[in-house]
């Protein structure tokens, strides 16, 4: 439809102006200089991750059906990786990917990686299960996890799940504004899935501005 082809040159034209302001992540120095207090016990802290999935309406064939399948959210989803940093705003979307991709996979295919350097630390969910691909120098700050016998943690351990909470906080709050977006919150046909990746990185770039965090 015409209407639909406008908003997407409309998109174009946005992502082209902003992309450069916006999709970069600081150095570590920088970042430093307008951390919360909250990071007191994670200053190396250069991102904080998270996923997060919009539904889609069902493909036609069996094969893309169980692709786009997220048995997390019981439906058909599209699922990107959101980085915020320390100081709130969001320096990085990926690209959507269908719903059935772990987190592993997601964070991968991001290629985050490429613009960290070591002594760098990635704040996420226990449910990243990250570390194994992660270079030398580079950490992880995760809350605990009970793993096989054991059923409570250590005071120590539970003090420090509350302080990432505290901090991850960030992140949550920046994919919640992203959902306020009429378009993140209903399914997306499959007719934008080629044009989505785009929206959806506009529309964090919106939530930045709107939100002042320059």
């Amino acid at each position: 439809k015409q209407w639909y082809q406008r908003r997407v040159r409309g998109v174009e034209v946005i992502y082209n102006k902003l992309v450069g302001i916006f999709e970069k992540i600081p150095d570590l120095p920088t970042i430093q200089a307008t951390m919360p207090a909250c990071f007191a016990k994670f200053p190396n802290v250069r991102i904080i991750i998270d996923a997060t999935e919009v539904p889609v309406q069902k493909p036609n064939g069996v094969k893309e059906q169980a692709e786009f399948y997220s048995y997390y959210k019981s439906c058909h989803t599209i699922k990107f990786l959101v980085c915020v940093l320390p100081n709130g705003s969001i320096c990085r979307v990926s690209n959507a990917f269908p719903g059935s991709t772990t987190d592993k996979e997601l964070f991968i295919a991001s290629r985050v990686l490429e613009d960290l350097r070591p002594g760098d630390m990635i704040m996420c969910d226990k449910g990243f299960m990250i570390a194994d691909c992660l270079p030398d120098g580079i950490t992880l700050a995760v809350p605990a996890g009970l793993w096989g016998d054991r059923k409570q943690f250590t005071m120590e351990e539970a003090r420090n799940s509350r302080e990432l909470s505290s901090a991850r906080v960030h992140v949550e709050r920046m994919i919640g504004y992203m959902k306020r977006y009429k378009l993140m919150g209903r399914k997306i046909y499959i007719s934008e899935l080629p044009h989505i990746s785009k929206i959806v990185k506009v529309i964090s770039f919106l939530v930045n501005l709107q939100n002042k965090k320059l």
